[in-house]
């Protein structure tokens, strides 16, 4: 830390603590809001009630997310999606599904005229 550059600096200053003294200027009294270390912690704490704050509204979202997809999954509101077909393809693809579920699709080879 560079020192004081102008030589009087300290002279001036000491005779001005002086003056203060004798004329019985004490250094007034802070409110303890109007102190430093009040304003800090009352930062601190506002940045923990911000900080709790968003991160239960942002676990909310998420909860309210998963419930809303797990609803929407039990009423079948998915069902189908992304599989519709303007050619009947849909059922098509339902039909086949459930043909090989319930082993009822021949082996290529195996149908009619195959023997």
């Amino acid at each position: 830390m560079a020192g004081v550059r102008d030589p009087q600096f300290w002279k001036r200053f000491s005779v001005a603590v002086h003056l203060d003294e004798e004329n019985g200027q004490t250094q007034q009294e802070l409110k303890h809001s109007d102190s430093w270390l009040a304003r800090q912690q009352r930062k601190r704490s506002r940045r923990t009630c911000v900080c709790w704050i968003f991160w239960l509204c942002f676990l909310a979202i998420v909860a309210g997310i998963v419930i809303f997809i797990a609803w929407a999954l039990k009423n079948g509101l998915f069902d189908g999606l992304g599989t519709a077909n303007p050619n009947g393809g849909d059922m098509k693809v339902r039909s086949l599904v459930l043909a090989v579920s319930k082993g009822r699709l021949e082996r290529p080879g195996a149908g009619v005229g195959a023997g």
